[in-house]
């Protein structure tokens, strides 16, 4: 797996440990947000669908009621659901394909990316604060799992956009987190920050 970061790696940087997301946990929480999305775009097509059907098409007896012809659009709601859907996990396969997460003697890479590949990186001495988070799906389902937060001056800990952080230096579903978390910590002290 180190081969996954040489591309980017410093002249006397090396890789102490490499992290991948836990695998039922990325698909368990990635299938329950895609089908809340496609439920959401599904409603949302079949609701703009009937409108501009009635705004735009002949004004008859149905203008008033947009769902009098509902059977007949089911078989056309399912499959703009399911393609919705498939698209959602082809694109989950190319992002899980892409994750590893790396600690080196100097700091933090996160590896990234759907069609290409993004790498970000938090040095030790830029870093401010950490937090290990473990949600509730993760104690319900004791799959041992959490997220890592790494903040700096610039990225700090905390902002959050709802309940997704912005924060673009996180761990996540990655397998003990707290030990994970300790050994970074003790890595970041011995270089010196």
């Amino acid at each position: 797996m180190e081969n996954k970061f040489t591309n980017i790696l410093e002249k006397n940087e090396k890789i102490i440990g490499i992290y991948r997301p836990s695998t039922g946990r990325f698909w368990g929480a990635g299938l329950v947000s895609a089908i809340f999305k496609c439920l959401v775009a599904t409603a949302f097509f079949f609701f703009f669908y009937n409108v501009a059907s009635n705004v735009f098409g002949p004004m008859g007896d149905d203008f008033a009621n947009p769902f009098a012809n509902i059977e007949e659009q089911v078989p056309l709601l399912i499959g703009f659901f399911a393609i919705l859907l498939v698209a959602h996990i082809i694109y989950m396969l190319l992002l899980y394909k892409k994750r590893y997460y790396a600690y080196t003697n100097k700091r933090v890479i996160i590896r990234a990316g759907v069609i290409g590949v993004d790498y970000k990186s938090l040095e030790y001495k830029n870093m401010t604060a950490t937090i290990v988070n473990v949600d509730i799906l993760d104690k319900i389902f004791m799959t041992g799992t959490g997220r890592i937060e790494f903040g700096s001056a610039a990225t700090p800990i905390g902002v959050r956009v709802g309940m997704i952080s912005s924060n673009p230096y996180q761990f996540k579903w990655i397998k003990d987190p707290y030990n994970v978390m300790r050994d970074v910590k003790e890595q970041a002290d011995k270089s010196g920050t």
